[in-house]
């Protein structure tokens, strides 16, 4: 299974096949991919990455999930959204035909990464 290094080449990345994708990364490769991506941390039960974040307000909140459902829209790949408190985001990503994460998964975040959003400033 190739590895990518940086978010760089994960967002520029053409979609792989499905065949690219139908067997869930080990927790080694998991776990080296990871570090190309910044914030996002790796979940257990099932394998999924999950990033958060605190944005400006719920107007915010809203329009950042529909650019991420715009992206997951255009690679039929859907994360899981979540608002709490109107302004607490989470997204988490894995590939639920093989229960694990794929490099689908890792590049839906480098894509989620470059949308633009407005945080809370404390």
């Amino acid at each position: 299974m190739q590895v990518f290094l940086s978010a760089e080449q994960l967002f520029e990345s053409s979609w792989p096949s499905s065949d690219d994708c139908s067997n869930a990364m080990d927790a080694i490769h998991a776990a080296q991919q990871l570090e190309a991506l910044s914030g996002w941390t790796m979940l257990s039960s099932p394998s999924r990455l999950q990033k958060s974040w605190l944005v400006k307000d719920f107007v915010s909140a809203i329009e950042f999930f529909s650019s991420v459902c715009s992206i997951a829209e255009s690679v039929c790949h859907h994360p899981d959204l979540h608002l709490v408190g109107y302004r607490h985001l989470s997204v988490e990503i894995w590939t639920h035909s093989v229960e694990g994460v794929t490099l689908y998964d890792f590049m839906l975040a480098a894509r989620i990464d470059r949308l633009p959003i407005k945080l809370r400033i404390a």
